[in-house]
């Protein structure tokens, strides 16, 4: 059995959930997913719910106390500090715990392990999802009752040369870690774009579009996506998917809107600086014909 933590918002999880596929193939065992940190996450952590109930997707979903009767006595959080003075250590019964040690980075040791493996970590590397691209990109296909009120924008975007430009705000404007996307990136990735493409439409669209009107100005000819439905940030994402190219920002939401797009030709613009610490290499993070600005 492989089994995942999920934490984070819907792109992190998408990642977790692609790892833990991946492992489910390669041991052919079955893949369940535990959300006791999104159901009990901490005080100083945004709250992000279980994100992943609109895609093509059945796996069982476990909490804490219906995992293993130990975690009924001792914290979860207390197994994983000590499972990472030996990340692969055996420590109760038959279970594998692996965390995380570094971000971005791939570990071919644990792609080799067998038996049942319980993974707690954000896993962005291209390299864990690559060998099983259309398995992936069939099990993240959107259920049709998700979608409202989108038919008019679809097929604008389907029928032009769009360019899907995701502004993300609102957190990562005071986040130390990753912090928002400089306008100045913005502007060399929309001359970058003029200079390849012919007649392309820019598809505006953001947790903080006054923001955007205000500030993305430069940008010609362009459309905003304003969605006020039940799903709208599932419609989000389904549009942004259906853009022909991308302009990113260091956003795992708006990395999985580009890869998952079907464009064999797509142009992928996405930050050469992901986080702020400059030390970190995120490289692993970025197939290898998108372009870093």
């Amino acid at each position: 059995m492989i089994t995942v933590v999920l934490k984070g918002g819907m792109g992190n999880q998408l990642f977790q959930y692609s790892l833990g596929l991946y492992l489910s193939v390669l041991n052919s065992s079955e893949l369940v997913l535990d959300l006791t940190y999104l159901n009990n996450s901490p005080a100083f952590i945004v709250k992000r719910d279980y994100s992943l109930e609109m895609f093509n997707i059945n796996h069982k979903c476990i909490n804490q106390n219906t995992f293993n009767p130990l975690f009924s006595n001792i914290g979860r959080s207390e197994i994983l500090r000590y499972a990472k003075i030996n990340r692969f250590a055996n420590i109760f019964s038959n279970i594998i715990y692996v965390s995380e040690t570094k971000p971005f980075i791939y570990d071919h040791k644990l792609i080799s392990l067998k038996g049942n493996l319980y993974l707690n970590g954000y896993w962005q590397n291209y390299k864990y999802i690559e060998n099983i691209n259309n398995l992936i990109k069939e099990k993240f296909s959107i259920k049709s009752e998700y979608l409202l009120n989108c038919s008019e924008l679809y097929n604008l975007i389907s029928n032009s040369e769009s360019v899907c430009v995701n502004i993300r705000r609102t957190d990562f404007v005071i986040n130390k870690l990753y912090g928002d996307t400089s306008i100045d990136y913005y502007r060399n990735a929309y001359n970058y774009i003029k200079e390849k493409l012919n007649k392309p439409i820019f598809v505006i669209n953001s947790d903080d579009i006054e923001w955007c009107k205000k500030n993305l100005q430069f940008m010609e000819p362009k459309i905003y996506i304003e969605l006020e439905n039940d799903y709208k940030y599932i419609t989000q994402f389904y549009l942004m998917k259906n853009c022909k190219h991308f302009i990113i920002p260091n956003s795992t939401f708006a990395w999985w809107a580009a890869f998952l797009s079907d464009n064999k030709r797509k142009i992928v613009i996405t930050p050469c600086k992901w986080i702020k610490d400059g030390k970190i290499n995120h490289t692993g993070l970025i197939p290898s014909d998108w372009i870093m600005l």
